[in-house]
């Protein structure tokens, strides 16, 4: 008998594992973040919620979804000076996704004092389980645009507790490492050989540069298409200008290159001896040219208005694809893992590496050209 009422005294303990709420009302207080917690209690006929920033000058939100699209979210931002805590509808990734709702039929209040902003709603439900599915996110004081942290998790209301949704961001990992091996690696080395070793190579070279044209042509779509079929998973949503950018390199690299390659008019040779002189043959005046010294002369000025976009263009790729390298992952590094600052460093090493190679490569260019021009005045002299 003793026994027994030892027990019954003990049921309550070991049935309620919450911790205690640090507000009166409400059964636990959960952390969300360092500085955001989430109290709440649950009745027969609602879930009662209290959800406190202890830094006031910044929006947030907390709702209900498995992820920030499609989900419906009680947000707390300033707009225009005036402190506002209302229901949203999040259908996208954009302020215009962010619509007025009421599908939560919550009653919304806001207190704040000198150390917390707090926002209390009531949801009107007999099934919490509906509810376990949460989301969260903080941000600047007025840009809805940004946000520092933002969270999926999931709420046990029986045994108050919280587990925040392991992120999947491998969509994210395969796009930086594509882009990488394209604008670091195969576009720089395509360069390369094309400028620098067709003496080296003169018959493999072209190939060469193909090959990594048709290998950088792949990486781009499929990097492309992994970021274009994420269905919102992970913490980062690019911005319009990273996509923008994006978007023109690959039209660049993926589309018109290659068919400036197919179109490739035949090269033509500009020079020519007249009189024992090395001149350029269509600077030479004729009396009577030919019809096919005219096709001749037409060949050679579409290839050098060929060459002129051709390398352009190429330039512009390379230059603009390794800034949206580095600003890529600059954005992975707020958003995502601060291990991504290791990423953006090795493309500004192996991009300054590159710069280097190209500058020695230009000088002993030129030291070539003027041992051949020296040869071929002593050849003359004998």
């Amino acid at each position: 008998m003793q026994s027994l009422l030892f027990f019954l005294l003990l049921l309550p303990l070991t049935l309620s594992t919450c911790p205690p709420s640090l507000h009166d009302g409400y059964t636990s207080t959960i952390t969300l973040h360092s500085t955001l917690t989430v109290s709440y209690i649950v009745t027969e006929t609602s879930l009662k919620y209290l959800v406190c920033d202890t830094l006031g000058d910044r929006w947030f939100a907390f709702g209900f979804g498995n992820g920030m699209s499609g989900s419906d979210v009680v947000l707390y931002h300033e707009d225009s000076s005036t402190l506002k805590a209302e229901e949203r509808h999040i259908s996208g990734y954009s302020i215009s996704t962010i619509q007025p709702s009421s599908s939560l039929n919550s009653a919304i209040t806001i207190s704040t004092d000198t150390s917390d902003t707090c926002v209390t709603f009531e949801i009107p439900t007999t099934s919490p389980s509906n509810f376990k599915n949460v989301i969260f996110a903080i941000g600047s004081s007025t840009n809805l645009n940004h946000h520092s942290i933002s969270d999926t998790a999931s709420i046990d209301y029986d045994s108050c507790s919280l587990t925040i949704n392991e992120k999947d961001n491998s969509a994210i990992k395969i796009h930086a490492i594509l882009m990488f091996l394209t604008f670091l690696i195969l576009m720089p080395l395509s360069v390369t050989i094309a400028r620098y070793y067709k003496l080296l190579w003169p018959k493999k070279w072209i190939k060469y540069h193909q090959f990594s044209a048709i290998i950088m042509f792949i990486f781009l779509i499929v990097a492309w298409l992994i970021m274009k079929l994420r269905d919102g998973g992970g913490n980062m949503k690019s911005p319009f200008m990273h996509k923008t950018l994006g978007l023109i390199l690959i039209i660049i690299s993926s589309i018109i290159m290659p068919i400036l390659g197919i179109i490739r008019p035949h090269k033509v040779e500009p020079m020519e001896e007249v009189d024992g002189v090395m001149v350029e043959k269509f600077k030479v005046k004729k009396v009577t040219p030919s019809s096919e010294n005219i096709k001749e002369e037409k060949d050679y000025r579409k290839r050098k208005v060929w060459e002129r976009i051709h390398k352009n263009l190429g330039r512009f790729a390379g230059i603009m694809g390794v800034f949206n390298c580095i600003s890529g992952g600059i954005m992975a590094d707020k958003y995502v893992d601060s291990s991504y600052s290791m990423l953006t460093g090795a493309v500004v090493v192996v991009f300054l590496g590159w710069v280097g190679l190209w500058v020695w490569e230009e000088k002993r260019k030129k030291g070539t050209q003027n041992v051949l021009v020296l040869e071929h005045e002593e050849d003359e002299e004998l």
